[in-house]
């Protein structure tokens, strides 16, 4: 009896075998699927906190900083086909950064531009670059992980994280960039420099009389004179063309001291909005004496030389003043409208996350990637866009027309390319800051002299 039920038991096992190994052998050989030649599913690397990715164990928990649960990371492993791996190729259009392309390499740059669309590689299949036309190339790991030296990271979110992150993006486009910068200025009230121009004058009449003369030294002194007295009025803060104006009306300004049909105001513009000025801009200007009304001029002057307590640069406008209101030594307040250019290529100042060393956005590719992408930038404006005033950044390089960048979930999204294993876009910041310090510290002391 025993024996009957130990072959019957043998029987079914064989069976149970049989079954499993033509069940396999049967999906193998179904035509036209491919099946993985590895494992699939990553592995756990870690357990972090999603508020602190810092926060790094072995097992699951609790975070010590906050009691939220553990989060697993996991190893992402794109599925590899047995096809697939056969080929085991890349091919590109031998394009190794963003910002060139053929047009451009070859000094034809046209319609058909297409700077920075270079960022693809095709597997598997060698044919011609689908947007330059090229012969594609076989490409070497070097090459995969150098085509771009301005991508910081790359990240993939699923349907679902798309959904609940509440991602909002721009358009990269071509705008006109301007900057409104507001200061406050004086009536000016100047006799120094009154006493400087007609010192001017007078060295000027002086060499003029005098450039004649047969005695050379005489000649030579005078000129000194003139250049000397020249080079005051110049550090005093007045231009080549208000020197010219000053020698053809050949009499010091009087508006300097007195109130006339134009009079001098000057201002203060900090050293970052310095960038922004230049002479000729148009300024308007205001008084609390006279609420209301507004007094126009112009920018004659930079001054050469900054404030280095205050950080700040003089500058010297010249005001309509007819009905002589406006008087010497009283405050106004000053409006000064600056473009950059027309048509400037902007991205919006929420997109960019500044780490100090470099600005970076994150540029949304679609379908759930996106890339973190250094930029370089201009100063900081203002453009109108759908009829509001928007702050931007005239981008220089990193970017071009046409393309997505995020304006809202940006530092979610680098949050969420550390908890994937990734590293923050904004680390390399305090790190470049770090190594500096370190390289200062270890710099060998300087040699004392005692005296």
């Amino acid at each position: 009896m025993k024996r009957n039920k130990i072959i019957i038991r043998v029987l079914i096992l064989g069976i149970l075998a049989v079954g499993i190994i033509s069940g396999r052998n049967f999906i193998k050989q179904r035509p036209g699927q491919l099946q993985p030649a590895a494992q699939t599913q990553g592995s756990v690397k870690y357990w972090t906190c999603a508020m602190h990715p810092s926060v790094k164990s072995a097992q699951p928990g609790k975070c010590p900083l906050c009691g939220m649960d553990l989060i697993p990371v996991e190893t992402q492993v794109a599925p590899v086909y047995e096809e697939e791996a056969k080929e085991g190729a890349f091919y590109g259009c031998g394009i190794k950064e963003f910002g060139h392309c053929p047009h451009c390499d070859e000094g034809k740059p046209d319609a058909q531009c297409i700077c920075g669309e270079h960022k693809f590689m095709i597997k598997g299949e060698e044919i011609n670059c689908p947007v330059c036309g090229r012969k594609l190339e076989k490409l070497s790991k070097e090459d995969l992980s150098s085509i771009s030296k301005n991508i910081a990271g790359t990240l993939a979110l699923s349907k679902r994280q798309m959904e609940l992150s509440g991602i909002a993006n721009a358009k990269v486009i071509k705008a006109n960039v301007f900057k409104e910068i507001r200061t406050v200025g004086k009536i000016a009230y100047d006799p120094d420099l009154t006493i400087a121009q007609e010192e001017y004058l007078i060295a000027l009449e002086t060499f003029n009389k005098v450039s004649n003369s047969p005695d050379s030294d005489v000649v030579r002194r005078a000129g000194d004179l003139v250049e000397k007295s020249k080079f005051r009025l110049k550090v005093l803060g007045m231009s080549d063309a208000q020197l010219e104006e000053l020698e053809e009306a050949k009499e010091s300004q009087r508006s300097l001291i007195l109130p006339e049909d134009k009079v001098w105001v000057y201002a203060d513009i900090y050293e970052y909005e310095l960038s922004w000025i230049k002479e000729g801009l148009t300024v308007r200007v205001t008084t609390q004496a006279y609420a209301g009304e507004e007094f126009k001029g112009v920018i004659r002057a930079i001054n050469p030389i900054l404030d280095p307590a205050t950080r700040s640069l003089r500058v010297r406008l010249e005001i309509d003043n007819l009905m002589k209101k406006l008087k010497p030594e009283m405050f106004v307040d000053v409006f000064i409208q600056a473009e950059l250019s027309d048509d400037v290529l902007s991205v919006g100042r929420e997109a960019i996350l500044d780490t100090g060393a470099r600005k970076i956005v994150w540029v949304d590719s679609g379908q759930g990637s996106f890339e973190a992408r250094e930029i370089t930038v201009g100063p900081e404006g203002l453009a109108l866009i759908d009829g509001q005033r928007i702050k931007v950044f005239p981008v220089l390089s990193g970017l071009t027309e046409g393309e997505y960048v995020v304006t809202k979930g940006n530092f979610l999204l680098d949050s969420q390319s550390q908890l994937t294993g990734g590293m923050s876009v904004l680390w390399g910041g305090a790190t470049e800051i770090k190594e500096e310090e370190t390289k200062t510290e270890s710099a060998p002391p300087a040699t004392q002299h005692k005296h």
